[in-house]
């Protein structure tokens, strides 16, 4: 009803409250109003993600990259894709590291940097891979990395 009305910041209100409903139907609606929302609903898009129910958490997974494509200001995009970056699951992060790669790296490098030590082997090993990308460099930990960056960031893109 709130977005018939034009209303978003309710609608969003409501979707957010509505986001661990037991009802299957009803965390589908508040999703699918969320996706309607866009970029505005990123961050509490990113709690349908491994929802119970395979259809919502595949939906979610899908709205969730659109929603983040939308954002025009990629230091909000690096807010999310930092809190993404401590996902419990893998493939996120993985797909976390597939996004941060493309932004400015004066943002990305210290976000890609912290997943050097990642649990997942997939994960800490992208993740070398693109700071190698990014600086010409092999790096063995986070810390080394960012001593790096701090004596290299102002050759990285803005």
């Amino acid at each position: 009803k709130h977005l018939d009305l034009g209303d978003e910041a309710a609608a969003l209100s409501e979707a957010r409250d509505l986001s661990s409903h037991p009802n299957r139907e009803v965390r589908m609606e508040a999703l699918r109003a969320m996706w309607w929302i866009g970029a505005a609903a990123a961050f509490d898009i990113v709690s349908f993600i491994g929802d119970s129910d395979p259809e919502i958490d595949q939906l979610a997974d899908q709205i969730l990259w659109e929603a983040i494509d939308e954002m025009e200001q990629p230091e909000l995009k690096i807010k999310l894709l930092e809190n993404m970056a401590v996902s419990s699951s893998v493939e996120l992060r993985v797909k976390t590291l597939d996004m941060l790669i493309f932004l400015p790296e004066q943002l990305s490098f210290p976000v890609i940097s912290s997943m050097l030590g990642d649990s997942s082997e997939d994960v800490s090993s992208l993740a070398c891979d693109h700071l190698e990308f990014l600086s010409e460099k092999t790096f063995e930990s986070e810390a080394e990395a960012m001593n790096w960056f701090e004596s290299h960031k102002e050759l990285l893109d803005q």
